[in-house]
Formats: structure tokens, sequence, C-alpha cells
């Protein structure tokens, strides 16, 4: 059993001891994606072996997939895996432009939707999706690269708005290239490393396919650009297979990339945004060219490895969501008694929770929160907590209520590593944070007393927490202008051929 640690350790360590800039495949940057999607492989693993509840995708059979609606996707793939590499050079100009190109296109998935005033909303797209449409009178469009059947009736609402992309599976590899890759010294060099460490030893095979698939998607997205000829490419969570395809496709597409960031840690412990060495001065292709970052701390850590180079930037432009709703939320009360809102991860709630809720029956209501990725486990929270004699907890309108108004009306904030605790503290609320490793990821806001770290995990420092906490007065919400201001530097850097009429 590996030790993630360990893990970030010997990823640092091998960046250090190894020149990976010129490392390429068939013209791609293979570190930055070999880096990320270990990290996350292998953060993800830990935390399924952690009292962990079956995430929603997994819940369903691949081939029960609903693809009905889907097929509105106009993209059509040029080539076949047996001929790729006869058309790889000709696909961009195979495709004629849409007769209304967008400036803008933004790449999500159904994980940040949300319904506000009866429309299913991208809750980080939408806000700017607005700005470019009121303020600068252009066009954008958004494509869903990884559609589940949960929300199978909304998007059916929406699929004429939408540019829908099916999962993409290659019918074959090419495995010379793998082959090739596989044999490189520098990749069995961090495999052999890594599989002392416990990493199942499969992994180099499953990364190398992985890798060549990434490439071979990469077309699919250089054909949309071609479609719609955008200047920039907006998405969310770069560090997935997609979004890899994607990002290379615009670098070799030159659109402008950006990375709009959902509430990351800002300290170094976070591999995905942090503690890159040895970065060459040109960049890599493989990864967004615009960090699009909530508050100056996270950009002050991320700028002791990007000013190094000349290609990727970070901007400062607040979190589009909130700056969005927090204008609309009303002040009211959620329930007679104290309410405690506790916004789970992908982990079923801990022992010592349910004790301070069983403790608490009486002064407090529990108004539980589900991750995105496990909302169709309510039921078997519920059942949990009845299993557990608990009667003072609140399930459905947690999950019904935007959070963003559940955190300006709650009395209490608790939650894991998670992004709700950077919307918690613009919403004027001090969170409480319940594990160790929190400490590892927010410390400077811990050093400015805008968090409370738990001292120790068990129910009687909890609920003293959350007493310390209801006596400290709420600060103000921190609603403001940072996306209008990052999209003016954007366009008026990257200007349409159509004239800005709000610049």
């Amino acid at each position: 059993m590996f030790h993630l640690k360990e893990i970030k350790d010997n990823i640092l360590s091998f960046e250090r001891d190894h020149d990976l800039s010129d490392w390429k495949y068939q013209g791609m940057d293979i570190w930055p994606i070999l880096r990320s999607l270990v990290f996350v492989e292998c953060r993800n693993e830990l935390n399924s072996r952690q009292n962990a509840v079956k995430l929603d995708w997994l819940r369903k059979s691949k081939r029960k997939r609903v693809r009905s609606f889907l097929r509105k996707l106009k993209v059509k793939l040029a080539f076949r895996d047996k001929d790729l590499g006869k058309t790889e050079k000709s696909v961009s100009k195979s495709l004629k432009a849409d007769p209304t190109p967008a400036h803008a296109m933004f790449f999500g998935s159904w994980y940040f939707r949300t319904t506000f005033k009866g429309r299913f909303i991208n809750k980080f797209f939408f806000p700017l999706t607005q700005i470019i449409e009121n303020k600068f009178h252009l066009r954008s469009i958004e494509v869903e690269y990884s559609t589940g059947n949960k929300f199978r009736s909304e998007y059916k609402q929406i699929s004429d708005e939408i540019e829908f992309i099916d999962a993409y599976e290659p019918g074959s590899y090419d495995e010379s290239r793998i082959k090739w890759l596989k044999n490189d010294s520098r990749f069995t060099d961090f495999f052999d490393s890594l599989s002392k460490l416990g990493v199942p030893k499969d992994m180099a095979d499953i990364m190398a396919h992985k890798i060549e698939k990434i490439y071979r998607e990469s077309f699919r997205f250089e054909q949309l650009f071609s479609k719609y000829q955008p200047k920039m490419a907006f998405c969310l969570t770069f560090f997935n297979e997609q979004m890899f395809a994607m990002l290379f496709a615009a670098s070799k597409a030159d659109v402008k990339s950006i990375d709009v960031g959902h509430g990351f840690p800002s300290d170094p412990e976070n591999l995905i945004y942090n503690r890159f060495g040895d970065y060459p001065k040109e960049g890599y292709n493989t990864f967004p060219d615009f960090f699009w970052v909530w508050d100056e701390p996270v950009k002050e850590a991320m700028n002791q490895w990007v000013q190094g180079q000349d290609r990727h930037q970070i901007l400062v432009g607040g979190n589009p969501w909130l700056d969005f709703i927090i204008p609309t939320l009303s002040q009211e009360s959620l329930s007679p008694k104290k309410v405690i809102l506790y916004t789970l991860t992908v982990n079923r709630p801990e022992h010592f929770i349910l004790d301070a809720m069983k403790k608490s029956q009486d002064r407090f209501e529990w108004w539980v929160r589900l991750h995105p990725a496990i909302s169709l486990a309510k039921e078997e929270v519920r059942e949990m907590f009845e299993k557990n004699g608990l009667t003072n907890f609140n399930l459905d309108e947690a999950n019904q209520l935007q959070l963003p108004f559940l955190l300006k009306n709650c009395d209490v904030h608790i939650s894991r590593n998670s992004s709700s605790i950077f919307e918690s503290i613009s919403m004027g609320n001090t969170p409480i944070l319940i594990d160790e490793e929190s400490i590892n990821y927010y410390s400077s806001y811990i050093k400015k007393d805008l968090v409370k770290l738990l001292p120790q995990e068990n129910d009687q420092s909890l609920l003293l927490a959350i007493e310390q906490v209801m006596n400290k007065p709420k600060g103000k919400n921190q609603s403001s202008s940072k996306s209008l201001e990052a999209l003016s530097f954007l366009f008026e850097n990257f200007p349409s051929e159509l004239p800005l009429k709000a610049l």
C-alpha cells in the first residue's frame, strides 16, 4: 500500500533528476500529462479506500449509457483509426467553419451543472458567457465532453445550445508508438520508481495507452476549432484525458487556452497546480496558456514556478459563480435550530461526525450536502443516519438549494478538503476543516484566521469548535467584479475580428 506523500516526493525527485523539457510524443509534451494523471490516479485510489462512497458514474454499466441525445453532435470524425496516419495533417482542413463562428468555446461536463431559475447551467461558465454576450456582444458556445445519464431530462431541454462529444474510445491503438514510449528510459525509470513504492506495475501500460488516446483525441478537438474558429478555449479541471487533448489541439490551432480554477488549494502539496521544477522557458503545449485563479494567495503560490517561462500566465479572475449569484441571495432562516452545514467530499460521514450529531440532537440541525460525484448516494447516507438513531439531519433541502444560499444562511460550515471552503470564506464564514491534511493546503488561510482547523478528530473537539465559530461574528460577502476584469484583459489582448462594443 503506497502513501501519497511518498508519491509526491518521488515525482518531485524524478523531475529534479531528469531533463523532461524535450520529452514529447508525436510533438505532444508528455511530462505535464504523466505528472498530473499519476498524482490524481494515486490520490483517487487512496480516497476510494478511505470510507468512500461509490461514484455516480460507476453505478451503472457503461453499456447502459444514454447516447440518444448525444446524436446531435454535428462534428463528424473525418478519420478512421486504421488510416489515422494518412489524415492527421489534413484533418483541420477537412471541415468548413460554422457560418456563425464563436469567439470563445467552453469545455466542461455535467460535474459543474446546477439549476438556476429553471435553467440547467454550468455554474462557472454561465456567468462568463453572459458577460461575453451582454457586455462584448460576441458569441460563445459550450461543449460537453463527459455527459452521463444522471441529468437526461435536463439535457434534453438544452440540447440545442450545446455541442455534445461522446466518450472517445479508439478502435485500436498504435502499438508501435506505445512500445516506443514504454521503452523510453525516462518512462521506465519513472514507473520502476513508482512500483517500488507499491504502485501497481500495470499503471505504466495504462498510462502509455492514455498518452496515445490523448494524442488521437486531440484531432477531434482540432476539428471543433476548425469549425468554430475561436480565439479562446476555456476549460474546467484541465487534468483529465479529454482536456489534455483539447489543450494540445488548442496549441496547434493557435487558440489561447484558459483553465478556470474551481477552488483548488494554493499550498505546495497540490502537484496539479504547483511545485513544478526546471520548467522549460517555452512552456508546455499540454498546459493551459492562462490559469484563472480565485485570489491573490493562489497566484502568489503559482508564480513561484510560472515566472521562469514565457508561455503560461496567472490571471486573478475571482469565482465567476459567486460574483454572479451573491447579489441575488437573500438572508433567510433555514431552521428554528442552529444549522450546521456539512459538505461531504466523496467519503461517508466519519464516526466522530455521527457522534457529534447524536450529542447535539436538541441544539443543532445538520444539513448534509453530498459532493456532486456521489449525489446518487443520498438514500445510502440517509440509511446510515437512521441506523445510528439520528433525527436532526436534513438531506433533501441541503441537496436541492444552491450551495451559496446555504453558505450564506447556515450558522457553521464544516468540510474536508473541498472547494466549498473557498466559497465559504467568500460568504463571510469561518469554515471548520475536519482533517489534519487540510493544514498542508490551507495554511495561509489558517494563519489569517479565515478558517479553523479541527485540532483533534473527535466529537468533543468538533462540538467545541462549532461553539467557538458560532460566537465569532460573520464577515461580509466578498462579491467582486474580477470576472469582468479578467475577461476584459483577455478580450483586449486577443480581440475578435468583430468589434467589441463594450471595451
